[in-house]
């Protein structure tokens, strides 16, 4: 999971998130996540 990845996944319409996944996303967003995924 990228930065952009999860900043588009937030601006997506359509796309359902619980809080507890908005808040993952946007902390991925800002970087504040340990990224557990290879780039």
């Amino acid at each position: 999971m990228t930065k952009d990845l999860a900043q588009q996944l937030l601006q997506m319409k359509g796309v359902y998130l619980t809080s507890e996944g908005r808040k993952i996303l946007e902390a991925i967003a800002n970087e504040k996540a340990p990224v557990t995924s290879t780039k």
